[in-house]
């Protein structure tokens, strides 16, 4: 999906329109956020800790977690 950055908004394309993903603290967190989106969407397996790449790493791996528990394939064992 293509992303964009405006000020310290990124946006993801949806259709035809640009639907608001995530508002960091500043303009650079956006532009981290953005690389590490694209980054994801070409492979790239972030590491978990919060302390390599702020917020933007949070937003990310909740999207891929909720994602996955959508389409029913969630790592949790249910008993």
């Amino acid at each position: 999906m293509p992303y964009k950055r405006e000020g310290k908004t990124v946006f993801v394309k949806r259709g035809e329109r640009w639907v608001k993903k995530a508002e960091a603290k500043s303009a650079d967190n956006a532009e981290s956020m953005l690389r590490l989106l694209r980054g994801i969407k070409h492979g790239l397996k972030p590491r978990e800790s919060k302390s390599c790449g702020g917020p933007a790493i949070t937003i990310v791996l909740g999207t891929l977690k909720r994602r996955k528990e959508k389409n029913g394939k969630s790592e949790k064992k249910k008993d």
